[in-house]
């Protein structure tokens, strides 16, 4: 009894441990989920309602090519070619760029008919990744598990950019999977270890190779800014020379894919794109500074770029250039890579080239999610420095010098309601900060308090990225299902060869074939 007793111990002070430090990337999944999901519900979207969450794209493009893929996983058809679309067509380069996230396996599991909800759950899904990963990526590098983890991770995965552009699902995976390519390069270089780094960008570029290619243009300079940051000058070539072959490694990973969407990209239109003979600003620096406040309509298809991700980093910029803790190389890097990335919004060539030497149609400045993450991190950095430097008179005057700068800049440029809002929470935050100072709060106060006020925020701006997106009628979607089924039916009793072609002589959406299910002639 005494050795089972001295055994048992220790092991239930481990579990103990352990699910403590697993609970903090659990709520980090979760609450985003939950968030979301209530701006839905608040939309009518089933069951809750008759709305439904494919607009735009989705409703043509998107849900479409995955209804053909859920019959593909669910009666075994190839994945390599379909003739639901087209005439009969190359079904890989669909695959790459439209059906290709891992967790739409799971629609495979449910009938067609409750295809739709599996598509709204896989979402949620998503966009608790993003928070999940985000959380993994703060522990890894800063070597902190608290509840700051959680509050990070929320304002990541519900960012403007998510807010405004979660109806494109499609890209949703490679923004969850940024943090994590970076944490592998935390790892890499300060490590030396390579494994997360190839297996999170090999998946990046698989899931979504579009947006996968920002994540690599980011990784470049991410890994730039850690060598500048923490590495020694004689261990730059190794690390250097391990950075380009794990990345070469994680492209051959996602080769499967990669390959034929290259040769298929090059039968498009576009590939014929011009480099700009000019370079132009497109808005004014003002108008593009105050997009950076909460409290306002994201934009969902047309534009400015979606930059916001809470009002918290904002006011953070303050104690992050002050503090005497965090190193002047650090400080330089970043405010490099957040005005880079913000000039890139702005600037007609690097916009260009960002886009894959492409001008893109509707949906503005894609990329513009890695400055949400970039300034979460800056955010991130100083939270942790005021933290244990109890706050300083200094930090909170700058605050409020950020406060006071924020508002200047986006009065009377956004939204006036949205302007007072955000600077009545960043004033709400620096007198948290000033409590904390006077030692009236503790660590557990600051968070609770910290929650209470980012809850509001985040739920406001949940109902107005959902508001905006719109949603469109559950019922009756696709219209003439039935009918069709039907003409169907009478087909294959009447014509039994299956090389016949058929087509609607009205479309209900750009790729009714894919839709209905039959071997049509358009896409």
């Amino acid at each position: 009894m005494e050795i089972a007793s001295s055994v048992k111990t220790p092991l239930s002070q481990t579990n103990v441990k352990s699910q403590k430090s697993r609970i903090f990337l659990l709520l980090s999944f979760g609450i985003p989920m939950l968030f979301l999901a209530a701006g839905l519900v608040l939309q009518n979207v089933h069951p809750f309602g008759d709305q439904q969450i494919l607009v735009v794209d989705f409703w043509h493009q998107y849900y479409p090519f995955l209804r053909l893929l859920h019959e593909k996983l669910q009666h075994g058809g190839s994945l390599l070619y379909t003739w639901d679309s087209g005439l009969g067509s190359n079904f890989v380069s669909i695959f790459a760029y439209y059906a290709a996230s891992p967790l739409n396996l799971l629609t495979a599991l449910v009938p067609e008919t409750f295809l739709r909800d599996a598509v709204t759950l896989v979402l949620l899904l998503k966009v608790g990744f993003a928070g999940l990963f985000f959380a993994c990526f703060l522990r890894g590098t800063f070597r902190r598990n608290d509840f700051s983890l959680c509050i990070f991770s929320v304002m990541y995965a519900l960012c403007s950019y998510i807010l405004g552009y979660y109806w494109n699902i499609i890209w949703l995976d490679t923004v969850a999977l940024l943090p994590l390519v970076v944490l592998g390069l935390v790892y890499l270089v300060r490590d030396g270890k390579c494994r997360l780094y190839c297996i999170a960008l090999g998946l990046s570029l698989f899931t979504n190779f579009y947006i996968g290619m920002f994540t690599c243009i980011f990784a470049v300079i991410a890994y730039c800014c850690l060598c500048v940051c923490y590495l020694r000058w004689k261990q730059l070539p190794m690390r250097t020379l391990a950075m380009a072959g794990c990345s070469l490694l994680g492209g051959a990973l996602a080769a499967i894919v990669l390959i034929p969407t290259y040769y298929a990209l090059q039968l498009t239109y576009s590939v014929n794109n011009a480099f700009p003979t000019a370079v132009q600003f497109y808005e004014n620096w003002r108008t593009l500074a105050a997009n950076l406040i909460s409290f306002h309509e994201p934009t969902s298809k047309d534009g400015l770029p979606n930059l916001a991700c809470g009002v918290l980093p904002l006011v953070l910029i303050g104690p992050f250039l002050r503090s005497g803790r965090i190193r002047i190389r650090e400080k330089i890097m970043a405010v490099l890579v957040l005005a880079f990335l913000v000039i890139s919004c702005n600037c007609n060539v690097l916009n260009y080239i960002w886009h894959g030497f492409h001008f893109p149609n509707m949906l503005p400045y894609r990329f513009s999610f890695l400055f949400s993450f970039a300034l979460l991190t800056v955010g991130y950095r100083a939270f942790l420095v005021v933290l244990e430097e109890k706050c300083r008179v200094w930090d909170l005057l700058a605050m409020l010098a950020v406060t006071v700068g924020v508002f200047l800049i986006a009065y009377n440029v956004q939204e006036n309601r949205a302007v007072y809002w955000t600077a009545t929470l960043m004033l709400l935050y620096t007198g948290i900060m000033l409590l904390a100072y006077r030692q009236i709060f503790g660590k557990k106060m600051l968070y609770l308090a910290v929650s209470i006020v980012l809850a509001f925020e985040m739920f406001q701006n949940v109902k107005l990225g959902t508001e905006t997106v719109s949603t469109s009628a559950y019922t009756g979607y696709p219209a003439s299902y039935t009918d069709v089924e039907n003409l169907l039916e009478q087909i294959d009793e009447q014509d039994e060869t299956p090389f016949y072609r058929t087509e609607l002589s009205t479309w209900y959406t750009l790729n009714d074939p894919a839709l209905y299910g039959y071997r049509g002639v358009s896409q």
